[in-house]
Parts: C-alpha cells; sequence; structure tokens
C-alpha cells in the first residue's frame, strides 16, 4: 500500500533558507533525531529519505509484515516544529487522518517558498 500527498506549486522561485546552509554531517543529525522521533512516535520502524522535490512534499510505502514505513520527505521537515513531526507521524500511522491534515497541510502551504521550482521538461517552454 502506498499513501501519498502531492503538491504542485506553479511559479515559485528557490529560496536559501538556513537548514540549506549547513554542512552535511549536520543535516545528518537531524535526519537521525527526526526518524528516531518518528519511529517512536509512528510505532513503525522508519526508513528516511529526504528529498528535495518540487512536486511531492511526502509518501510513505508500507512493509506491514515487518511494521517497515518507508518514508519520503521533502527537505523542509527536518527543521518543522515538534508539533509537524507529531503530525507527521500520526499521519504515518494513518494516512486519512483529518487531526494530521490539519497540521500539515497548513505546514507545507507556508514552506512553499522553499520547494524548488520545477525545471521545464524537454522540448517543453515555460509559461
Amino acid at each position: 500500500m502506498t499513501e501519498q500527498l502531492e503538491f504542485r506549486w506553479e511559479g515559485k522561485t528557490e529560496s536559501r533558507t538556513p537548514s540549506e546552509h549547513l554542512a552535511p554531517e549536520i543535516l545528518q543529525d537531524l535526519a537521525d533525531a527526526m526518524r528516531s522521533r518518528l519511529s517512536e512516535r509512528s510505532g513503525y520502524h522508519i526508513h528516511l529519505r529526504i528529498n528535495n522535490n518540487s512536486s511531492t512534499m511526502m509518501s510513505v510505502r508500507y512493509d506491514m509484515p515487518r511494521r517497515i514505513a518507508r518514508l519520503n520527505v521533502h527537505r523542509f521537515f527536518l527543521d518543522a516544529p515538534d508539533q509537524v513531526h507529531t503530525a507527521l507521524a500520526l499521519w504515518i500511522k494513518s494516512p486519512k487522518s483529518k487531526r494530521a491534515a490539519a497540521i500539515l497541510n497548513p505546514y507545507i502551504a507556508s514552506q512553499q517558498h522553499r520547494v524548488k521550482e520545477r525545471a521545464p521538461r524537454k522540448g517543453q517552454q515555460s509559461t
């Protein structure tokens, strides 16, 4: 089973934020801490992948027999407030949770300035 939320941001420009200026080892520490919190709060063993996608901000795939959640999230989740990580853990446990969506959707919308603009595909013109 795969659950995914997808958002498209039109006409946004890339901007640099504090987490994007950190050394790779610091980013790794943030990711490790986030993975640990999410695992503890969701009850799943989390395999975490951080991306810099322009449309898919978060997705999860499950290995139910082994209680593993393969989570793929945008890098702006690394420095998200604790309540966002709590909502993300709830979303992992219950992807249709309205309570999680009430926190995650506004947070994602507030981070749109950190989403890299998608480059036009070959043969397409940007508008």
